[in-house]
């Protein structure tokens, strides 16, 4: 049986907080299709699972300049954007090829990537595409070129500060 605590902060301001009180023994989770799954094939147990689905400010796309999609921006999100089937098709695509519709309703393109699975299916695109990712912590905002994020299967530069 897993036994962890369950915590649903409303910004990322509580976030932050809740990833410094608890740090490694931490797993952040957006849809919880990878994550979940990971935790229960495993021996990891965390001593925290902290959902990250109640930030609304990190779910969205839009356009400026540039193209900016949140995090917790979901693949059937990108899957129906006519701005991502209109100007980004490859990114559409590999959104539409995720799971189920029922899979792509809760899973996120920021659980997608910071999985670094192998077949994630959004990361060729953004790679193609030259995305770049914003990373934040509680001290520290960082802004790295998606090929440089992976460093092998299952592994990022992404830290706990």
């Amino acid at each position: 049986m897993i036994d962890y605590a369950y915590f649903k902060p409303k910004d990322l301001a509580e976030t932050f907080r809740l990833l410094d009180q608890h740090g490694r023994k931490a797993e952040l989770i957006a849809g919880g299709t990878d994550v979940m799954v990971v935790i229960k094939q495993s021996n990891r147990s965390p001593e925290a699972i902290i959902s990250l689905r109640g930030i609304e400010s990190l779910c969205y796309i839009h356009k400026n300049d540039d193209y900016h999609i949140g995090a917790l921006t979901t693949h059937r999100m990108i899957e129906k954007s006519a701005l991502m089937k209109n100007e980004l098709a490859a990114l559409n695509q590999g959104a539409s090829q995720v799971g189920s519709v029922q899979v792509r309703n809760v899973a996120t393109i920021g659980g997608n990537i910071c999985n670094a699975a192998p077949s994630a299916d959004t990361a060729s695109p953004l790679m193609i595409l030259d995305a770049v990712l914003v990373l934040k912590s509680s001290n520290s905002e960082r802004q790295v070129p998606i090929e440089d994020f992976f460093i092998g299967p299952s592994e990022t530069v992404k830290a706990w500060n």
